[in-house]
């Protein structure tokens, strides 16, 4: 659904939410498990980071809220009910004063916030199954540097939500944009970020004995700063479920996704995916398929619960398919 008609849609539905309560009729509230899904990453996610994490970020968690991160925003969410929603009730106001104070959140942004605490505040990520656009050039944080960011920094005892090693937390794009020294748009050779990369031996950062970032990622992160270092959340995202050899879709994936914690001489759980014949073992065996689609009592993975449908499908056609290690 297109972002017109979803406005007309939101817009619709609030009238129909005040018509209801206006008449007294509360129990007939439009059902919104009925509704289209709201996207977490792509609709819920960039209004907490763009309009609330700019207090309550891990760096400076005003009140211990911290509203940066799927993880973090959910300790002040109820899902399915939005009137016992800590946040919810912040931002229209039920407390005496609309959250954020200096910027509150239009109509349309509370109704989408509403709207998905009600259908069950899922880590939905709604992109289309097959987008193809070839003349998409520019870098874009969700889809090219997120990913990356979170499969070789945000890792657990690094650069996480949680550990935030040397106060840098790399988990969502709210939680280090504000600090000066690692990013400065447009000028990657004077960010810290991108400095790091370029560095061998006990300053190599993903630090060892985790491997370093590939040159296209490095490529990636220096392009995306190069062009002012933006939050972009809704992204065209070229992926085709009809190409899903290994050289053509899968092991990019495995690189962006899941190579940062498992490689190395201590990759995570013992499991390294680092060539071929080790992604082959966990695909054949049903662990890879499994961990994606966090089935069989396997925990998700990426642990983000990053992957998009279209990536999920390429990997399970791959390996329905043999896993074969084809161009």
């Amino acid at each position: 659904m297109n972002d017109v008609k979803k406005g007309m849609l939101y817009f619709f539905m609030l009238s129909v939410f005040n018509l209801l309560i206006f008449s007294g009729c509360e129990n007939k509230k439009p059902n919104a498990l009925a509704m289209d899904e709201i996207c977490f990453d792509t609709e819920v996610l960039p209004i907490f980071q763009n309009k609330c994490a700019v207090c309550h970020n891990a760096l400076d968690p005003i009140d211990d809220y911290v509203f940066s991160d799927y993880n973090s925003i959910m300790k002040s969410i109820t899902p399915g009910d939005p009137d016992q929603s800590t946040a919810y009730k912040a931002i229209i106001s039920i407390f005496g004063e609309y959250m954020p104070p200096d910027q509150p959140l239009t109509i349309q942004e509370r109704t989408i916030i509403r709207l998905w605490i009600e259908q069950g505040a899922k880590q939905s990520i709604c992109y289309q199954d097959t987008i193809t656009d070839d003349t998409d050039t520019t870098t874009c944080f969700s889809r090219d540097i997120l990913p990356i960011l979170l499969s070789s920094c945000a890792i657990s005892g690094c650069h996480d939500n949680l550990t935030h090693e040397e106060d840098i937390n790399f988990s969502s794009y709210a939680s280090f944009i504000n600090d000066g020294e690692l990013v400065d748009p447009f000028n990657p050779l004077n960010s810290k970020m991108y400095e790091v990369l370029l560095e061998t031996g006990e300053d190599q950062m993903p630090p060892l004995p985790a491997a370093r970032l590939t040159s296209e990622q490095i490529q990636l992160i220096y392009d995306w700063i190069n062009e002012g270092a933006l939050n972009e959340a809704n992204c065209p995202v070229v992926c085709d479920t009809t190409i899903y050899t290994y050289a053509g879709a899968i092991s990019g994936i495995i690189t962006n996704n899941c190579k940062g914690c498992h490689s190395g001489t201590a990759p995570s759980g013992g499991v390294s995916l680092t060539n071929y014949d080790q992604v082959k073992t966990v695909a054949l065996d049903g662990r890879l398929v499994d961990v994606i689609n966090e089935a069989n009592g396997r925990p998700i993975m990426p642990p983000s619960g990053s992957l998009i449908a279209c990536k999920i499908t390429q990997i399970e056609k791959w390996v329905n398919d043999g896993a074969q290690n084809n161009k």
